[in-house]
């Protein structure tokens, strides 16, 4: 069995690889730029994301895992950006993967279920790129084999446990959700904190671990029993006491009943297929076919370093992060809206704004506000006032990571914060404009033959270099005209779009392979467009870009 924690991050890391494009079809693509527009226009409190999240260089941060493919980052994707759907569904795919091992609340149907339908889909994906007559290769444009091996392997092992337990009668060891590493750490911390202040032990004899064990077993259920009765905010943080009931297993389910739930889980990954417009005629031959190829002896092992792109290592173990009550997330309003209108009447066009809808981090109500109070009155964006506090306001205005640097010289800089909460059209012309600066989430008009092609920017990469590394431009930044000294060359990867008519209506334009467009073709920076209803209305026409290209 391979970790599922470390699938998630491979994962990861593959979605924010510079250079890399992950087509899903022909008309949508897999890209960190979704995620970069939507923490630009949206604004922190919906979906909880910073810059430091989608950082390509921090490949083993389990949370960024966590945050990024949350189901309310998908959503939030599917309503605000225009054809982000392969990106949702990529981030989906990454969040399902590591239920079906994670979620302790899962019947081991529902589990089977969920990552064979991955399984299936992956299988389907990767036929698809196989047969793109040479446009996409599986290596370039694909999960890495690593990912797909790890994926493979769990999906199977995860019903040879289910027949193991029940052929044995031990129905109650499937406990898929310890069988990580994650699992492992966590117990460690634990075990940790349970010593002495300063005692400096990391270590444990087999002795003193029973005698901690016990210790903190004698612990945990005591917090467990008292969790009914009062608030233990730490220990559901150090995910001692689970908000979660595991589904405790009495009956593991029967050979049919698994090829009940593998057939399931095909026919929703044939609907996904489909969707995208994945299936070929000759693709059903491989669905039912594992592309995975016996190891040689001297190859390296599934968990070794495969080449260059795989991305493994040990996950970040510092999970216990504490954000005061940033990370205690709510989405509702009914404490602030009983006194509202009486309280805090004339008061709502003085608030500072800090969502771009309701509100969602904790909110309270009826508590005293002075100048050292640690609750402050803010507006939603409706102009609807709430408290909430104030090192909840420092948080939705910072753009980075909330944890404390190991450098001291660092630690005690005071850096300034940044607001970050709308990072859209204000103190923007609407009118198309010519910059020097191009930015990943820009829409740009570039010039294309004597047509305007309008593309959302989604990476940048160089478009000439030994290899797929060595063409890597990781800023999200690049500048309109290249050096003409020792250049190589510079691409942006887009979604394109094109004017309906003569109208301000864009719609998407299906490409038949994705790829880097030159830089040197660009010819303005439009507003961002309003997308409302399924709908793009750009701020301008075509006619104002032509006499811009003109020029």
């Amino acid at each position: 069995m391979q970790d599922h924690i470390h699938i998630g991050t491979k994962l990861k890391a593959r979605l924010l690889k510079p250079s890399v494009i992950l087509p899903l079809g022909r008309d949508h693509i897999i890209s960190r730029g979704h995620l970069v527009e939507l923490i630009k226009t949206v604004s922190k409190d919906q979906h909880e994301l910073t810059e430091c999240y989608i950082n390509p260089k921090d490949k083993m941060n389990y949370r960024a895992v966590q945050k990024i493919s949350s189901q309310n980052v998908t959503s939030l994707l599917r309503v605000n950006i225009a054809n982000s759907e392969g990106t949702a569904l990529y981030l989906d795919m990454i969040r399902e993967v590591m239920e079906s091992y994670t979620r302790p609340d899962l019947t081991p149907l529902e589990r089977i279920e969920l990552i064979w339908k991955w399984l299936f889909f992956v299988r389907i994906w990767r036929t698809f790129i196989q047969n793109s007559d040479g446009d996409y290769t599986v290596k370039n444009n694909f999960i890495t084999s690593n990912s797909y091996a790890c994926i493979e392997i769990n999906a199977h092992c995860l019903i040879q446990l289910i027949i193991l337990l029940r052929d044995r009668e031990e129905h109650s060891l499937f406990l898929p959700w310890k069988m990580s590493s994650q699992a492992c750490e966590q117990i460690f911390r634990i075990l940790r904190s349970s010593l002495a202040t300063k005692s400096g032990v990391t270590v444990f004899s087999i002795l003193e671990l029973q005698y901690h064990f016990r210790r903190l077993d004698m612990l945990s259920s005591t917090y467990v029993k008292l969790s009914k009765v009062i608030s233990l905010p730490r220990h559901y943080k150090a995910a001692v006491i689970s908000e979660e009931a595991p589904y405790i297993v009495t009956s593991l389910p029967e050979d049919y009943e698994i090829e009940a739930a593998v057939s399931v889980a095909l026919q929703k990954a044939v609907g996904l297929a489909q969707k995208f417009s994945l299936l070929s005629n000759d693709c059903g031959n491989f669905i039912s076919k594992t592309h995975l190829k016996p190891r040689r002896a001297e190859e390296e092992t599934i968990n070794g370093e495969e080449d260059e792109d795989e991305e493994d290592g040990d996950v970040d173990s510092n999970m216990i992060d504490m954000e005061n009550d940033a990370d205690e997330v709510t989405f509702s309003q009914a404490e602030v809206q009983a006194d509202k209108e009486d309280r805090m009447s004339g008061v709502v066009e003085d608030l500072f704004i800090v969502s771009s809808g309701a509100i969602g981090v904790k909110q309270y109500n009826n508590v005293p506000l002075s100048e050292k109070s640690p609750f402050v009155l803010v507006g939603d964006g409706q102009n609807n006032p709430a408290i909430i506090r104030k090192s909840t306001l420092c948080w939705l205005l910072s753009s980075g990571d909330t944890k404390l640097s190991s450098d001291r010289l660092t630690r005690v800089m005071a850096g300034p914060v940044t607001q970050s909460l709308f990072a859209g059209n204000q103190g923007r012309t609407t009118r198309p404009t010519v910059e020097e600066t191009i930015h990943v989430g820009d829409w740009c008009a570039f010039s294309e033959g004597q047509s305007v092609a309008v593309g959302r920017i989604l990476a940048f990469s160089y478009l000439s270099g030994t290899s797929l590394k060595n063409q890597e431009y990781s800023l999200l930044s690049a500048p309109t005209k290249p050096p003409e000294k020792n250049a190589r060359g510079l691409g942006t990867l887009c979604s394109w779009f094109s004017f309906k008519g003569g109208s301000r209506i864009l719609q998407s334009t299906r490409m038949e392979v994705h790829g880097y467009y030159s830089v040197e073709n660009y010819i303005c920076t439009l507003a961002r467009p309003i997308y409302k209803d399924g709908c793009l209305n750009a701020s301008c026409n075509l006619r104002e870009i032509i006499k811009l290209k003109k020029k």
